[in-house]
Protein backbone atom coordinates (compact mmCIF):
# COMPACT_ATOMS: atom_id res chain seq x y z
CA UNK A 1 0.00 0.00 0.00
CA UNK A 2 1.46 3.57 -1.34
CA UNK A 3 1.91 5.93 2.35
CA UNK A 4 -0.13 8.82 1.84
CA UNK A 5 2.22 12.21 2.73
CA UNK A 6 0.71 14.58 4.31
CA UNK A 7 2.19 18.36 3.47
CA UNK A 8 1.86 20.61 6.92
CA UNK A 9 2.80 24.16 7.14
CA UNK A 10 3.05 27.08 10.06
CA UNK A 11 1.72 30.66 9.10
CA UNK A 12 2.19 33.50 10.69
CA UNK A 13 0.46 36.87 10.09
CA UNK A 14 1.68 39.92 12.09
CA UNK A 15 -0.95 42.81 12.35
CA UNK A 16 -0.90 46.24 13.67
CA UNK A 17 -4.26 48.55 14.09
CA UNK A 18 -4.88 52.31 14.82
CA UNK A 19 -7.82 54.78 14.19
CA UNK A 20 -8.35 56.25 11.28
CA UNK A 21 -6.88 59.39 12.66
CA UNK A 22 -3.83 57.73 13.42
CA UNK A 23 -3.49 56.81 16.94
CA UNK A 24 -2.19 53.88 17.91
CA UNK A 25 -4.09 50.50 19.54
CA UNK A 26 -2.89 47.65 19.17
CA UNK A 27 -0.60 45.10 17.51
CA UNK A 28 -0.94 41.06 17.05
CA UNK A 29 0.38 37.49 15.91
CA UNK A 30 -2.11 34.79 14.14
CA UNK A 31 -1.14 31.65 14.21
CA UNK A 32 -2.15 29.19 11.19
CA UNK A 33 -1.71 25.82 10.45
CA UNK A 34 -2.19 24.48 6.62
CA UNK A 35 -2.42 20.24 6.26
CA UNK A 36 -3.77 18.72 3.44
CA UNK A 37 -7.39 18.50 5.72
CA UNK A 38 -7.62 22.24 6.74
CA UNK A 39 -6.44 25.23 7.59
CA UNK A 40 -6.90 25.78 11.16
CA UNK A 41 -6.43 28.87 13.69
CA UNK A 42 -3.85 27.86 16.07
CA UNK A 43 -2.40 30.84 18.43
CA UNK A 44 -3.17 34.85 18.63
CA UNK A 45 -1.65 37.29 21.41
CA UNK A 46 -1.81 41.20 20.85
CA UNK A 47 -1.07 43.57 23.38
CA UNK A 48 -2.16 47.11 23.47
CA UNK A 49 -5.63 48.87 24.23
CA UNK A 50 -9.03 48.29 22.18
CA UNK A 51 -10.42 51.93 23.66
CA UNK A 52 -13.74 51.48 24.32
CA UNK A 53 -14.20 47.85 22.93
CA UNK A 54 -14.84 45.06 25.07
CA UNK A 55 -11.79 42.56 25.29
CA UNK A 56 -11.11 39.71 23.59
CA UNK A 57 -12.82 41.89 20.46
CA UNK A 58 -10.23 44.93 19.81
CA UNK A 59 -8.49 43.80 16.87
CA UNK A 60 -9.99 43.03 13.02
CA UNK A 61 -8.13 39.51 13.56
CA UNK A 62 -9.72 38.17 16.65
CA UNK A 63 -12.86 38.76 14.17
CA UNK A 64 -11.59 36.54 11.36
CA UNK A 65 -9.79 34.04 13.39
CA UNK A 66 -11.06 31.74 16.23
CA UNK A 67 -8.61 29.61 18.47
CA UNK A 68 -8.54 25.87 17.81
CA UNK A 69 -11.30 25.60 14.57
CA UNK A 70 -10.25 25.61 10.94
CA UNK A 71 -11.14 28.14 8.59
CA UNK A 72 -11.68 26.06 5.69
CA UNK A 73 -11.94 22.59 5.47
CA UNK A 74 -10.56 20.68 1.92
CA UNK A 75 -11.15 20.39 -0.71
CA UNK A 76 -13.64 23.81 -1.11
CA UNK A 77 -16.77 23.07 -1.82
CA UNK A 78 -20.14 25.33 -1.91
CA UNK A 79 -22.33 23.70 0.94
CA UNK A 80 -19.87 22.28 3.04
CA UNK A 81 -20.75 22.33 6.74
CA UNK A 82 -18.61 21.65 9.72
CA UNK A 83 -19.01 21.54 13.51
CA UNK A 84 -16.46 22.61 16.22
CA UNK A 85 -16.13 23.18 19.89
CA UNK A 86 -13.59 26.52 20.02
CA UNK A 87 -11.75 28.99 22.51
CA UNK A 88 -14.27 30.12 25.30
CA UNK A 89 -15.86 26.70 25.20
CA UNK A 90 -17.71 28.10 22.23
CA UNK A 91 -19.48 25.74 19.57
CA UNK A 92 -19.20 26.81 16.06
CA UNK A 93 -21.12 25.75 12.56
CA UNK A 94 -19.40 26.75 9.51
CA UNK A 95 -20.96 26.94 5.94
CA UNK A 96 -19.58 27.45 2.72
CA UNK A 97 -22.88 29.36 1.11
CA UNK A 98 -21.93 30.43 -2.47
CA UNK A 99 -20.38 32.94 -4.72
CA UNK A 100 -21.08 36.77 -5.10
CA UNK A 101 -20.12 39.52 -5.90
CA UNK A 102 -18.99 42.67 -3.42
CA UNK A 103 -17.94 46.11 -3.96
CA UNK A 104 -16.01 47.72 -1.76
CA UNK A 105 -13.15 50.37 -1.52
CA UNK A 106 -10.79 48.53 -2.83
CA UNK A 107 -12.73 47.39 -6.07
CA UNK A 108 -15.43 45.42 -7.46
CA UNK A 109 -14.78 41.44 -6.69
CA UNK A 110 -16.80 38.82 -8.31
CA UNK A 111 -17.38 35.38 -7.59
CA UNK A 112 -16.28 35.65 -4.04
CA UNK A 113 -16.52 33.28 -1.84
CA UNK A 114 -19.42 33.23 1.08
CA UNK A 115 -18.30 31.78 4.30
CA UNK A 116 -20.75 31.75 7.51
CA UNK A 117 -20.40 30.64 10.72
CA UNK A 118 -22.48 30.77 13.99
CA UNK A 119 -20.64 31.16 17.11
CA UNK A 120 -23.17 30.15 20.32
CA UNK A 121 -22.32 29.22 24.46
CA UNK A 122 -19.47 31.41 24.65
CA UNK A 123 -18.01 31.45 28.03
CA UNK A 124 -15.60 34.40 27.10
CA UNK A 125 -15.52 35.83 31.12
CA UNK A 126 -18.45 38.38 31.54
CA UNK A 127 -22.62 38.73 29.46
CA UNK A 128 -21.01 41.59 27.31
CA UNK A 129 -17.62 39.54 26.24
CA UNK A 130 -20.27 36.50 25.48
CA UNK A 131 -22.96 38.41 23.65
CA UNK A 132 -19.57 40.41 21.61
CA UNK A 133 -18.65 36.42 20.34
CA UNK A 134 -21.56 35.04 20.04
CA UNK A 135 -23.53 35.86 17.11
CA UNK A 136 -23.24 35.31 13.27
CA UNK A 137 -20.22 36.27 11.12
CA UNK A 138 -20.01 36.26 7.32
CA UNK A 139 -16.49 36.26 5.52
CA UNK A 140 -16.36 36.65 1.72
CA UNK A 141 -12.99 35.49 0.04
CA UNK A 142 -11.65 36.32 -3.24
CA UNK A 143 -9.81 33.88 -5.48
CA UNK A 144 -6.13 35.23 -5.31
CA UNK A 145 -6.27 38.19 -2.71
CA UNK A 146 -7.78 36.96 0.10
CA UNK A 147 -10.68 38.57 2.49
CA UNK A 148 -12.30 41.42 0.77
CA UNK A 149 -15.32 41.72 3.50
CA UNK A 150 -16.40 41.01 6.77
CA UNK A 151 -20.05 41.45 8.37
CA UNK A 152 -20.30 39.81 12.48
CA UNK A 153 -23.86 39.96 13.77
CA UNK A 154 -23.13 40.03 17.15
CA UNK A 155 -25.51 38.36 19.76
CA UNK A 156 -26.36 41.85 21.73
CA UNK A 157 -27.28 43.19 17.99
CA UNK A 158 -23.90 45.09 17.53
CA UNK A 159 -22.82 44.78 14.04
CA UNK A 160 -19.04 45.12 13.30
CA UNK A 161 -18.44 45.74 9.51
CA UNK A 162 -14.75 45.42 7.89
CA UNK A 163 -13.81 45.96 4.43
CA UNK A 164 -10.29 45.59 2.74
CA UNK A 165 -9.03 48.70 1.34
CA UNK A 166 -5.63 48.10 -0.48
CA UNK A 167 -4.04 44.74 -0.72
CA UNK A 168 -0.55 43.92 -1.90
CA UNK A 169 -0.43 39.80 -3.16
CA UNK A 170 2.23 39.35 -5.94
CA UNK A 171 2.12 35.97 -6.31
CA UNK A 172 -1.23 35.37 -9.15
CA UNK A 173 -2.62 32.24 -7.27
CA UNK A 174 -6.29 30.77 -6.84
CA UNK A 175 -5.87 30.11 -3.40
CA UNK A 176 -8.65 32.27 -1.40
CA UNK A 177 -6.17 32.76 1.42
CA UNK A 178 -2.80 33.35 -0.47
CA UNK A 179 0.23 32.53 2.29
CA UNK A 180 3.01 33.75 0.49
CA UNK A 181 5.66 35.53 2.84
CA UNK A 182 5.64 39.48 2.52
CA UNK A 183 1.74 39.36 1.14
CA UNK A 184 -0.06 42.54 2.91
CA UNK A 185 -3.78 43.78 3.52
CA UNK A 186 -4.89 46.81 5.04
CA UNK A 187 -8.48 46.96 6.07
CA UNK A 188 -11.19 49.56 7.44
CA UNK A 189 -13.46 48.48 10.49
CA UNK A 190 -15.70 49.63 12.55
CA UNK A 191 -18.53 49.33 15.22
CA UNK A 192 -21.16 50.52 17.48
CA UNK A 193 -18.30 50.38 20.53
CA UNK A 194 -15.86 52.33 18.57
CA UNK A 195 -16.65 56.20 17.46
CA UNK A 196 -13.88 56.35 15.15
CA UNK A 197 -13.00 53.73 12.26
CA UNK A 198 -10.05 51.11 12.49
CA UNK A 199 -7.45 51.04 9.75
CA UNK A 200 -5.34 47.50 10.73
CA UNK A 201 -2.93 46.25 8.87
CA UNK A 202 -2.01 42.71 8.49
CA UNK A 203 0.53 40.90 7.06
CA UNK A 204 2.58 37.08 6.42
CA UNK A 205 5.80 37.21 7.96
CA UNK A 206 6.24 33.33 8.40
CA UNK A 207 5.26 30.63 6.05
CA UNK A 208 7.41 27.23 7.13
CA UNK A 209 7.34 23.50 7.83
CA UNK A 210 7.87 22.66 11.44
CA UNK A 211 11.43 23.15 11.84
CA UNK A 212 13.05 19.64 13.39
CA UNK A 213 16.61 21.32 14.47
CA UNK A 214 16.71 24.77 15.88
CA UNK A 215 20.29 24.29 16.89
CA UNK A 216 22.09 25.22 13.45
CA UNK A 217 22.22 28.93 12.60
CA UNK A 218 22.53 29.43 8.56
CA UNK A 219 24.51 31.85 6.47
CA UNK A 220 22.40 35.15 5.46
CA UNK A 221 23.15 37.03 2.17
CA UNK A 222 21.85 40.08 3.69
CA UNK A 223 20.60 41.05 7.11
CA UNK A 224 19.87 44.16 8.06
CA UNK A 225 17.18 46.43 10.35
CA UNK A 226 16.39 49.31 11.13
CA UNK A 227 14.75 51.44 13.76
CA UNK A 228 14.39 55.18 14.02
CA UNK A 229 12.96 57.27 17.19
CA UNK A 230 11.72 60.51 17.29
CA UNK A 231 10.52 60.86 21.12
CA UNK A 232 10.49 63.08 24.47
CA UNK A 233 9.98 60.13 26.79
CA UNK A 234 11.21 56.16 26.80
CA UNK A 235 8.46 53.71 24.95
CA UNK A 236 8.38 50.71 23.16
CA UNK A 237 10.24 50.64 19.66
CA UNK A 238 8.21 48.75 16.71
CA UNK A 239 11.61 46.78 14.83
CA UNK A 240 11.17 45.55 11.69
CA UNK A 241 13.96 43.01 10.14
CA UNK A 242 14.59 42.15 6.46
CA UNK A 243 16.40 39.05 5.95
CA UNK A 244 17.53 37.25 2.70
CA UNK A 245 18.73 33.23 3.52
CA UNK A 246 21.22 32.32 0.49
CA UNK A 247 20.27 31.85 -2.96
CA UNK A 248 19.11 27.82 -2.71
CA UNK A 249 20.58 27.12 0.42
CA UNK A 250 17.46 24.86 0.87
CA UNK A 251 17.91 26.23 4.44
CA UNK A 252 14.69 27.25 6.73
CA UNK A 253 15.21 31.24 7.88
CA UNK A 254 14.38 31.59 11.83
CA UNK A 255 14.31 34.49 13.80
CA UNK A 256 14.80 35.38 17.37
CA UNK A 257 14.54 38.49 19.10
CA UNK A 258 14.69 37.50 22.84
CA UNK A 259 15.01 41.44 24.11
CA UNK A 260 15.12 45.08 22.58
CA UNK A 261 15.32 48.16 24.71
CA UNK A 262 15.90 52.06 24.45
CA UNK A 263 16.97 54.08 27.20
CA UNK A 264 18.31 58.15 27.31
CA UNK A 265 15.87 58.93 24.01
CA UNK A 266 15.61 62.32 23.41
CA UNK A 267 13.45 64.07 20.88
CA UNK A 268 15.12 64.32 17.22
CA UNK A 269 17.57 61.31 18.47
CA UNK A 270 17.92 58.98 15.24
CA UNK A 271 18.99 55.49 15.43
Amino acid sequence: MKETIKSERNIVFSASAATESGVHLAEGILGLERTDAALTSTDFGSSGTGGSDPSPRYMLLYYISHHKTDLFRFPIRIGNIWTEEGHWDTRTRTSLEGYESVEISAGTFSDCLKHKTVFTDAEAGSEQRNSLVNGTRYLWFAKGIGVVKMRYEHANGVVTEAELLEYEVPVEGQEYLPLQVGNMWRYKWQNDYRDEAVIETCRVVRNFEKPEDLGNPIALASARYEVKIVADERRVAHVRCVLTPKQNSGETLLLSMSEFGTENIHDGYER
